[in-house]
């Protein structure tokens, strides 16, 4: 493994582990072990005396196999605030719902006009177009309603 500007040469495993926390900011001990070629366990002991003596402010995972500093750099994104007043708006499903009834309407008369079939054949041809005519209406305001509503629940 290569970190830009360490050669992991130096003579010193102290100041190789305190140039690596601190300035590359390499927090993982197994890879702070193998960067300078020593075992985890002498890593772990030696940044525990450095934490000590005071040149390492951090801690350790719960877990032991990482050391984190304990300065917290603050980033400079600007910061976003939050609406406290964040409502979910129930979508207005009146018009889809509406034209959906209008369509089993449409269907409906257009039954009860195919009916009068006996009569003329002029009535069987309008309930037929009059029944399509609902049932396209109907899958309209069908699947505007499910649209909206599959909206407003994502």
């Amino acid at each position: 493994m290569v970190v830009e500007g360490f050669s992991g040469k130096g003579t010193d495993l102290r100041s190789d582990l305190t140039s690596l926390v601190t300035t590359r900011k390499i927090s993982s001990l197994s890879m702070l072990a193998q960067l300078t070629g020593h075992d985890v366990e002498s890593v772990r002991t030696v940044i525990s005396e450095l934490v000590e003596e005071g040149t390492l402010k951090g801690h350790f995972s719960n877990d032991g196999t990482r050391f984190f500093l304990m300065e917290v750099k603050v980033s400079e994104a600007p910061v976003v605030r939050m609406n406290e007043d964040f409502v979910i708006e129930e979508p207005d499903n009146r018009l889809w719902k509406l034209v959906f009834a209008v369509g089993i309407i449409m269907m409906i008369a257009g039954l009860v006009t195919r009916g009068y079939g006996n009569i003329d054949m002029f009535f069987e041809n309008l309930g037929s177009g009059l029944f399509m005519m609902g049932l396209a209406v109907m899958a309209v305001g069908w699947l505007q309603v499910g649209r909206h509503t599959k909206s407003a629940v994502e």
